[in-house]
């Protein structure tokens, strides 16, 4: 285990500060990150803990709830000691949610304008929005986030934010995103297993990518977000701020060292290395052809050729089917600031280049940022949907004071939780009633 990031030094200067919570369940680690708004200001990150998984996570599923939560009361007690203590004054918690059969669909509601002067009004918008939560989905399955895409007013106005505009008649477009309520009910078990009382605030990861590593001109100008984890891939399209296509493909970057792994019957564990490290670049930057392997009591000596072409063909399949996924191609025509790689899976050199080709338009590896301090190891693609969920946790905090923001930024349909003081209880007790 090691911590991150960690910036306690002005913590002890809050008049007053709001605790905020975020928690990622990945298919390769558990990780918890805290954070401290004071009087408005940007939030400081406080705390943190990471705890690698094995397989208890497998393509975004929990396959093993006993381990899973074991590991994840670990990283809980981990930050809250980093944090000196701050878990329990959470007063929002949010957590990334993939895998859960995961999907999506454009949704549209008519407003109605209750208003003499024809002008629309926070409570027309409201039961738009309430229509859209009302509609049923098919068995079995809930709504995970609800985004505003856009407004169409009089049938032939299109804009972002109707609010005190002048209409006859206005129309709510909504992507919907939606998953297998059981699987995502497992990832609430674990959470209020561990001791807390109040449900969490769920993402989808890529989602939470949004608020972490997508720049303002890009949410606006239109870009694409692929987040490639150990077993899924997560995708993501904004335009003029609103979002339009998402999903999980359940394929991830093990499954390139898994195919290197049968393709040239070579162990998993080395493979995995491989594609981790930067071997093959190493050889590839010196001209050598040939790679020397100690596999179990045998030497190999495979041309890197072989390795290339069972990687290109993984990778292209990948992005092959996130593209055909898109069912109005003239939005990926639309999307002016190209693409965005994020996740473990976008440091591998050959992965933009192959993206690139498929796609025909720019990339950029995507970081977390923030205009307000260096967020140092946390600035990894790695830990994208991690920083992205606290900053999701940290807006959530500013509607609950402020009240409702329109708009992506703003996650339309999202049911703020408060923790309380009491939340999280006392582990002792609970783990030892842990199978390991």
């Amino acid at each position: 285990m090691k911590y991150l990031y960690l910036n306690k030094k002005e913590t002890g200067m809050f008049k007053h500060k709001d605790i905020i919570t975020a928690i990622e369940i990945g298919g390769s680690k558990i990780c918890v990150l805290l954070g401290a708004v004071a009087d408005g200001a940007p939030f400081e990150v406080i705390g943190q803990s990471e705890v690698p998984l094995d397989n208890e996570v497998v393509k975004g599923e929990i396959t093993d709830m006993d381990r899973t939560l074991e590991k994840f009361i670990r990283a809980l007690e981990m930050a809250d000691s980093s944090s000196g203590g701050e878990l329990n004054n959470s007063v929002i918690t949010a957590m990334s949610v993939t895998g859960c059969n995961i999907n999506s669909y454009q949704a549209s509601a008519l407003g109605f304008i209750k208003s003499s002067d024809g002008r629309i009004s926070e409570q027309d918008i409201d039961e738009a929005v309430a229509m859209i939560e009302k509609k049923p989905l098919a068995a079995n399955q809930e709504k995970l986030n609800i985004i505003d895409s856009y407004y169409l007013l009089d049938g032939v106005r299109r804009v972002r934010n109707p609010f005190e505009q002048n209409a006859h008649k206005f129309e709510l477009f909504c992507h919907v995103i939606y998953g297998d309520s059981n699987r995502i009910n497992n990832f609430r078990s674990i959470f209020l297993d561990a001791g807390f009382e109040e449900q969490p605030n769920l993402i989808f990861s890529a989602m939470a990518d949004l608020y972490g590593i997508v720049s303002a001109e890009e949410r606006e100008h239109g870009t694409l977000l692929v987040d490639i984890g150990r077993g899924t891939t997560e995708y993501i399209a904004v335009l003029n701020d609103g979002v339009f296509a998402s999903g999980v493909i359940p394929v991830g970057f093990d499954h390139v060292a898994n195919d290197l792994a049968v393709g040239l019957d070579l162990p998993l564990d080395v493979c995995r290395d491989l594609v981790s490290g930067n071997t093959l670049q190493q050889h590839a930057a010196a001209g050598s052809g040939i790679i020397d392997l100690v596999a179990g009591n045998s030497r190999r000596r495979i041309p890197l050729a072989s390795f290339e072409k069972i990687i290109d063909l993984r990778l292209r399949e990948l992005f092959g089917i996130v593209k055909s996924s898109f069912h109005d191609q003239e939005l990926l025509r639309n999307l002016a600031c190209g693409g965005i790689l994020t996740g473990g899976g976008a440091l591998f050199p050959r992965t933009a280049e192959l993206f690139n080709a498929v796609f025909e338009f720019p990339v950029r590896i995507g970081y977390p940022y923030d205009h307000n301090r260096d967020l140092g190891p946390l600035a990894d693609p790695r830990y994208s949907t991690l920083w992205g969920t606290l900053c999701y946790a940290a807006e959530q905090l500013k509607m609950l004071n402020t009240g409702r923001k329109r708009g992506l930024m703003g996650a339309l349909s999202d049911v703020v939780g408060t923790m309380g003081d009491s939340a999280w209880r006392t582990l002792a007790g609970l783990k030892n009633s842990i199978k390991i």
